[in-house]
């Protein structure tokens, strides 16, 4: 797992542990344990929003931010619908188009 590199704050703790423990494999035992963790660690770091952003833009499998993939679907379909309503709501907010009548 290549985690990317973010400027400013210091090393990510994520790059200072095994990084197989933010790719958990569901079918070995023990693996929600290990996300459980590595959500912990997610939760000290100072890149946590820089992390989460990256791993929703890119779409990233395992933990990262301090969530699991499908938490960050979740919270990619909650932005769009959010990004949708505010959408329709200025489409309701816009002046009337004025029409004159052709002489």
């Amino acid at each position: 797992m290549q985690f990317p590199e973010f400027s400013g704050k210091g090393p990510t703790l994520c790059s200072t542990v095994d990084p197989d423990m933010f790719l958990p494999d569901p079918l070995v035992a023990g693996s929600l344990a290990r996300a459980n963790e590595a959500k912990k660690i997610c939760a000290k770091c100072p890149y946590i929003k820089e992390c989460l952003e990256y791993a929703i833009e890119h779409n990233e499998d395992g933990v990262w931010g301090g969530t699991s993939r499908n938490e960050r679907r979740k919270i990619k379909a909650e932005r769009n619908r959010l990004k949708y309503e505010a959408y329709q709501l200025s489409l309701q907010q816009r002046p009337p188009v004025v029409s004159f009548p052709q002489a």
